[in-house]
């Protein structure tokens, strides 16, 4: 077997694209639910991000490509070229979810309990509404409720977590136990045509609960570009074990750019929507380039603050709905741009929050997976 050479660390580019992306659906839903959603039909202008909910495709891609490094490094650094044991898949397997699952679950609880208080007294809930409403809130607490076992979701943007979950749990054995020719071609064509089947039936790629009549289509959303994102390990692969001059560096830094002004221009401005399919293109080629390490520009990102910002990524997501809730409980009376700024400033400090007792928490488990 040939050697296998050292996948390159984490860097600071894409942490602050956590952190870009992250804020895009923050003010997506700040202006969804405080103004009302951007209308799509008065031609084409810049706006406050109608697309924003856009910045999800990215963190599905970027959940594929980790996945794929995870089951590359421990299958292939340890010479296990096949794993014909149905036991150990099975068991390598849970192992991944349970570690994923853990992860999660410490910051997701107090961003819950945030987002169950806040739900309560935008609705002034009475005694018996926080009971019935808390034991229907039971599936969006495990995380399992766009299997469609959905009844109350107090956080309701924790779908993406769930359906990441889901269809991580779909996908990780079938890469595990075929990596080559899964991330190679499985996986880029399902995910052309799980694509293509919702660009043509909905003529849009967004949309969280619109049933398909097998599952949500924000599942299959989730299953096609989680596996476009393993893809996108093995090219970022293919780039980072080579040599590259200055030139050729130079080009993967401009179309690097490129993929990321093209991505922020649809998200900034009012195309329709069925040009989403063009932005995870540009998403792919922007996951797989910076994280090859082959273009220009990451000792700028490697620094200790950028780093902080990609990890208020999760939690800043995680507090956004209590901070629109709680804003419109008590600032009504503000204008609509102030009650936006309102839903940002809270969810930075709710992210704060979260983030620290969610550590506290993750400390108090002796099974969740500690980095």
């Amino acid at each position: 077997m040939t050697k296998v050479k050292k996948i390159r660390a984490k860097n600071g580019k894409v942490e602050a694209l956590r952190f870009v992306f992250c804020i895009s659906v923050l003010l997506f839903h700040a202006q969804k639910y405080i103004v009302g959603e951007v209308s799509l039909n008065n031609g084409i202008h810049l706006s406050l991000f109608p697309h924003g909910a856009m910045g999800v495709e990215f963190f599905f891609i970027l959940s594929g490509f980790f996945m794929a490094k995870s089951i590359y490094k421990s299958k292939y650094a340890a010479k296990l070229d096949d794993e014909n044991d149905e036991i150990s898949l099975s068991k390598n397997s849970l192992n991944f979810l349970k570690k994923k699952y853990l992860s999660i679950f410490p910051q997701h609880t107090v961003a819950f309990v945030f987002a169950f208080i806040s739900l309560a007294l935008l609705n002034n809930f009475g005694i018996k509404e926080i009971i019935v409403k808390g034991f229907d809130s039971i599936p969006n607490f495990l995380l399992i409720q766009m299997s469609g076992i959905n009844f109350t979701n107090p956080n309701h943007i924790e779908w993406y977590i769930s359906c990441m979950l889901i269809a991580m749990a779909i996908i990780y054995p079938i890469c595990r136990k075929y990596y080559y020719n899964f991330t190679r071609c499985v996986a880029p064509i399902s995910a052309l045509l799980i694509l293509g089947y919702m660009i043509y039936t909905t003529n849009s790629l967004t949309g969280v609960t619109a049933w398909t009549g097998l599952c949500y289509k924000s599942l299959l959303r989730a299953i096609a570009e989680i596996a476009l994102g393993t893809t996108a390990f093995e090219l970022s692969r293919y780039w980072g074990e080579r040599e590259y001059d200055q030139k050729h560096r130079i080009a993967f830094t401009i179309i690097e750019l490129i993929c990321f002004a093209g991505t922020m221009m649809y998200i900034l401005m009012t195309f329709k929507r069925k040009y989403e399919v063009y932005t995870i293109i540009l998403l792919f080629l922007l996951i797989s380039i910076v994280l090859s390490g082959v273009s220009y520009g990451n000792k700028l990102f490697n620094n200790k603050a950028v780093l902080f910002l990609g990890k208020m990524s999760l939690p800043i997501y995680l507090g956004q709905i209590t901070a629109i809730n709680l804003t419109k409980t008590y600032l009504t009376g503000l204008d609509e741009n102030m009650q936006i700024v309102s839903v940002v400033i809270t969810t930075l400090v709710l992210a704060l929050f979260i983030m620290i007792i969610g550590n506290i928490i993750n400390k108090l488990l002796p099974t969740t997976n500690k980095k």
